[in-house]
């Protein structure tokens, strides 16, 4: 009689860590998308440096909160953004890394995100806030989409 007790082994499927870089060489900025498992945002740095200088908020990649995470903030973990602030596609779940895209401006100064080849998310020069079709209006997040101002800097 076999004694102990039996193995299960439980299979999770883990969401897929997107962290994505792109240099700019002309610039010497970096893009960084990052999906950090509440949030995800684009980064666009001091040239020269891997210091973040504006960020733009992407997406989220869980079920929106009703109110903001502030004890999480606090603890500095990026913010968790709420329903009332969200479009209909601000969630993305299951994201692959291969579905994203960093696009630059001809001038090396501004940067979008890609998803499936269709503009999400933006940083532009001459804006101290970022852009993102997630949003439903401006805040602490950023601003909303701006097709107009997409068209502008990309292209």
């Amino acid at each position: 009689m076999p004694t102990g007790f039996p193995i299960i082994v439980f299979t999770l499927a883990m969401a897929e860590e997107i962290f994505i870089t792109d240099h700019n060489t002309s610039t010497k900025r970096w893009a960084i998308l990052e999906d950090n498992g509440n949030s995800a945002w684009l980064y666009l740095t001091k040239p020269g440096t891997q210091q973040p200088e504006k960020d733009a908020f992407v997406y989220s990649p869980v079920q929106l909160v009703e109110e903001l995470n502030i004890s999480d903030i606090k603890q500095g973990l990026p913010p968790m953004l709420t329903s009332e602030l969200a479009t209909r596609s601000a969630i993305i779940l299951n994201p692959k890394a291969i579905e994203f895209g960093i696009k630059w401006s001809d001038d090396g100064e501004s940067v979008a995100v890609t998803y499936k080849n269709i503009p999400i998310s933006m940083i532009v020069r001459e804006s101290e806030r970022g852009y993102s079709t997630s949003l439903s209006r401006e805040s602490a997040f950023g601003k909303p989409w701006d097709q107009t101002v997409y068209d502008k800097y990309f292209k």
